[in-house]
């Protein structure tokens, strides 16, 4: 379940689906400011290397850089971010950028049908990522990365 909203003012974007924030209030609720990174929950943007990874980020920064932002947060990833539905000016950020094909739905990990709507009409209209007929997801991308590495074995010495 996720939490109240809090605002915390977005100070920098990392990628197209991470920001790090300044929150007042503690997004565990205990009062004290904190610096927080955040993982737009649901979605998966491009990843450096990828086609539409520098778009995503500006597509994200023009939307949230230096504003305050809506934070509701559920949990932390593995990394230690926190995973949150966001909004920037009132927009529903998350949904955002999967309609403007800068993002996609994280499949494993979505529960918002409207999502997937969502990303249907982007893919049907070519926005964004989907002027591409078969864009790879980052998902596959990443594990294609981890396959090549493996493959290459241990560095020289």
């Amino acid at each position: 379940m996720l939490s109240a909203a809090v605002l915390c003012l977005v100070l920098r974007v990392a990628d197209g689906d991470t920001l790090s924030a300044h929150c007042p209030t503690d997004l565990q609720g205990s009062g004290s400011p904190s610096a927080v990174k955040l993982r737009l929950a649901e979605i998966d943007a491009p990843e450096k290397g990828q086609a539409f990874c520098q778009r995503s980020k500006r597509s994200l920064e023009q939307m949230c850089l230096g504003q305050w932002a809506q934070v509701r947060a559920s949990q932390t990833d593995r990394y230690g971010r926190w995973v949150a539905h966001v909004q920037c000016r009132g927009q529903n950020v998350n949904s955002a950028q999967v309609s403007s094909g800068m993002a996609w739905v994280y499949q494993a990990y979505a529960h918002d049908p409207h999502l997937l709507q969502l990303q249907e009409q982007a893919q049907t209209g070519s926005v964004g990522l989907w002027v591409d007929a078969h864009p790879t997801p980052p998902w596959e991308f990443r594990r294609q990365q981890r396959n090549s590495r493996a493959h290459r074995g241990p560095a020289p010495t």
